[in-house]
């Protein structure tokens, strides 16, 4: 199903639009496109503390990194 709206866009854009054969299909694509990205996992929505758990639960911490891991995971367990 189709309908028919009328939003206001920046002349440029307009410009760029009159040189393409099907303007719908191009703006259909790119909204779709918006809200799908817009709609991916992104790590860095997730709490600090979340993901210092999960990276402080891993196994093979034998290494510098695994130590930074643990000393913040051990400041957070103070305060």
């Amino acid at each position: 199903m189709k309908i028919s709206r009328l939003y206001t866009m920046d002349i440029e854009n307009i410009t760029n639009l009159n040189r393409v054969q099907n303007k719908s299909a191009l703006v259909n694509k790119a909204v779709r496109k918006y809200f799908k990205e817009k709609e991916a996992f992104n790590v860095s929505d997730l709490d600090t503390k979340v993901l210092i758990s999960v990276l402080y639960a891993r196994e093979g911490k034998e290494s510098v990194l695994g130590a930074l891991i643990e000393a913040y995971w051990a400041s957070l367990n103070e305060s």
